[in-house]
């Protein structure tokens, strides 16, 4: 998912909003279940570091339009994330 209008809300705790861009495909079991309409995640970094799960060996290029330099970042694998409705 690419999200959209990040926010933080508290700096100190990273308590933090965004909105998904573009489709949200929905798995489950490893198949696709379908589409998710618009979400806004509402979280912290901190809980999103502390529920990784998984992280792919493949590293991708990623240009963004607010960022000068390009990173090389891997799919992440998240469990629950706190999601409400756009």
């Amino acid at each position: 998912m690419i999200i959209w209008y990040t926010r933080f809300q508290n700096y100190v705790e990273g308590n933090f909003s965004t909105v998904g861009r573009d489709a949200v495909v929905v798995y489950k079991n490893g198949s696709v279940e379908g589409v998710a309409g618009r979400l806004r995640i509402a979280d912290s970094i901190h809980n999103i570091i502390r529920n990784i799960e998984e992280v792919s060996k493949e590293r991708y290029l990623v240009r963004w339009w607010d960022s000068r330099i390009p990173v090389l970042s891997p799919y992440v694998l998240v469990r629950d994330v706190k999601i409400t409705r756009a």
